[in-house]
């Protein structure tokens, strides 16, 4: 996804000569997470490993969780992009992250509720983490 995108807007004559003080500064460079703030939601959640999860385990976990959690993509209505943090810098709090876009606010739910989400949280993240920390914007 580019980092930045331009939109040029080109109104009509009539438009533009009632409205011309408001288009001295086009086209408008808008970042994509702003378009993205105003149609779309995030939803991120934080993991901590379980204390009994040996070290040796913890990379092998986190490649199921990627890939299982990636793979609900276009499985899970609303769902658009996921991603996921597998490796937080030592400042971190927690261990792992998800950081998901969803088109609206209500398909958070939808998303917590499909049968694929619940089949992949309850098989590869749910046995393993705890102190679940969760973010919605």
């Amino acid at each position: 996804m580019p980092s930045l995108l331009k939109i040029s807007f080109v109104p009509s004559l009539d438009f533009a000569t009632a409205n011309a003080p408001y288009f001295n500064a086009l086209p408008v460079e808008v970042s994509y997470s702003l378009i993205a703030s105003l149609f779309m939601v995030n939803h991120i959640v934080m993991w901590k490993f379980k204390p009994e999860i040996e070290e040796s385990q913890k990379e092998a976990l986190k490649k199921d969780m990627e890939e299982n959690l990636k793979g609900l993509v276009g499985k899970v209505p609303g769902l658009l992009t996921v991603e996921f943090i597998a490796n937080p810098i030592p400042s971190s709090t927690h261990d792992m992250a998800l950081v998901t876009t969803l088109e609206k606010a209500e398909d958070i739910a939808v998303y917590g509720k499909h049968p694929e989400h619940v089949k992949v949280a309850d098989t590869y993240v749910r046995p393993f983490v705890t102190e679940r920390a969760c973010l919605d914007y």
